[in-house]
């Protein structure tokens, strides 16, 4: 079919329906008559012969007015417009299957990856299960068999609870699917896939120690701060270094890590026995950063301050994942699926329940609502947010009386204790007031705000245990929980309980 040039080309023709008097040839003739349409005289002979072309040009024109009918009834401008269509479909089919083709690639690498490290996780983990069974079940069976006196029927008792809690845990372990998830982003094709990496669950011993012992053994867990001792410390960190900051890891059995943040725009990475191993450049650079945290169930570390930044540490990999509408994020915390993200002040948020590893926000919080009080004059407002796995618990300071306590939370935002005041701030602006989780139910808290800087223990009913002079502005809990780390003007130090 040709284009609608083509077929219409006849408009744009001029027909010259009568015989320019200047190109009929000379006529000797003497009798002549005059053409009725155009004029002309012409002699009989000339003029026969001009009716003939007047008549075939006028065929001509029927023909080429029928041809155009024709074309006109056969032509089908709609279907020649849904083909283009659908060959421009095509075209994008096959460029965005290219696009998939070339990300699912890069995807499977990311995975392959992982199954490397869920490898080596796998047979750490086994391990250690095979370590616990032979430890708890498998050798007392061998000794009692190997008694040359009757076997008491309460050790058999004993060792047969060991085996259900050991079969009850290994039967965990082989069904265990909770270590690498997918996400696609709902199929949004500008969307990201996000890959989700977590750990074989640890195996734990039954205790045979009557409750009662427990219990009255339960103060030997307690830290005595006053006796605490300084390991080592890192002098290496420049004086523009972010007062807050801090989080750790283990990588393995043997190796801890923790990150820091170098201004403007440095990660520093500490091996928690050699020093620090690298620094991480981020570009562009951060604003701030106001807290890290470590996030198991993506197997990354959070970082928060203008921006929340996902931190793969070991691909040295940086993500932005969302910018807060308010003017800060001034603390975070994770517990399985969930983030709670604390912003600076306002009132609408101060919380945000996000889900994982969507990012999607679940639940918000007022400041009224989370912290209410009698007077409209009175207003409170939370600084840094951690949870042990049970409750969650906020450093709360009142903007007026510069008060500094602690509050603990159920995982709905629903306070449970209101805490006894740790500390006054000195001055208006000193905002760097931070605690960390300890075992189950204890809490450390840094208080950098005091004339005399602190630390202090509180209890899971957030009243205070013990307290000490300590300098420092941010702290955290190496794994294992014997030893922690601090943040202060100098940098890095470590302690042991």
């Amino acid at each position: 079919m040709g284009s609608s040039n083509e077929l219409f080309s006849v408009v744009d023709d001029v027909v010259d329906y009568c015989q320019n008097p200047s190109q009929v040839l000379p006529c000797n003739a003497r009798q002549y008559l005059v053409c009725p349409h155009c004029s002309f005289h012409l002699c009989f002979e000339h003029g026969e012969q001009h009716q003939k072309q007047i008549q075939n040009e006028t065929f001509f024109l029927h023909n080429q007015a029928k041809s155009l009918e024709k074309t006109l009834n056969e032509y089908k401008p709609i279907q020649i417009i849904i083909e283009e269509v659908f060959n421009s479909l095509n075209e994008w089919k096959q460029k965005m299957h290219n696009v998939i083709d070339q990300y699912s690639e890069q995807v499977k690498m990311h995975i392959e990856q992982a199954q490397n490290r869920l490898n080596d996780q796998w047979i750490i983990a086994k391990d250690e299960y095979v370590q616990m069974l032979h430890n708890s079940v498998i050798e007392p069976i061998d000794k009692l068999l190997n008694v040359p006196k009757q076997i008491h029927p309460d050790e058999v008792r004993q060792v047969h609870t060991r085996l259900i809690d050991a079969q009850s845990q290994i039967t965990n372990l082989l069904t265990y699917r909770d270590l690498l998830r997918i996400n696609f982003d709902a199929c949004s094709l500008g969307g990201n896939i996000n890959i989700s990496r977590g750990h074989f669950p640890s195996p734990t011993m039954v205790s045979l120690i009557p409750s009662s012992l427990q219990s009255s053994n339960s103060f030997e867990n307690i830290p005595h701060l006053d006796r605490i001792n300084l390991l080592y410390r890192f002098d290496m960190l420049s004086t523009d270094t972010s007062a807050l900051g801090v989080s750790s890891y283990r990588m393995s059995n043997s190796t801890q890590i923790f990150v820091t943040w170098i201004k403007p725009s440095t990660l520093v990475i500490f091996d928690a026995e050699q020093g620090m191993i690298k620094r991480v450049d981020v570009e562009p650079s951060f604003i701030t950063i106001n807290d890290i945290v470590w996030c198991d169930y993506l197997n990354v570390f959070l970082i928060s301050g203008a921006a929340l930044h996902t931190f793969d540490v070991i691909n040295n990999d940086v993500k932005e994942i969302f910018t807060s509408e308010n003017p800060q994020i001034w603390s975070i915390t994770t517990h399985k699926t969930s983030l709670f993200v604390c912003y600076a002040m306002g009132e609408s948020p101060l919380i945000e329940h996000r889900s994982l590893p969507s990012f999607r926000i679940i639940q918000t919080y007022t400041r009224s609502r989370l912290l209410p009080t009698n007077s409209p004059s009175i207003v409170e407002i939370a600084r840094c947010i951690r949870t042990n796995g049970h409750h969650i618990a906020m450093t709360i300071r009142n903007l007026t009386t510069y008060e500094w306590r602690v509050d603990i939370f159920n995982f709905h935002m629903q306070r449970l204790f209101q805490g006894e005041i740790l500390g006054h701030a000195a001055y208006s602006d000193y905002w760097s007031c931070l605690l960390t989780p300890y075992r189950s139910y204890w809490w450390l808290v840094m208080n950098n705000t005091s004339e005399q800087e602190t630390l202090t223990l509180i209890d899971k009913q957030a009243r205070i245990k013990q307290q000490i002079q300590h300098e420092g502005y941010n702290i955290c809990v190496l794994q294992g929980e014997r030893r922690f780390v601090t943040k202060d003007q100098h940098g890095l130090a470590v302690y042991r309980f």
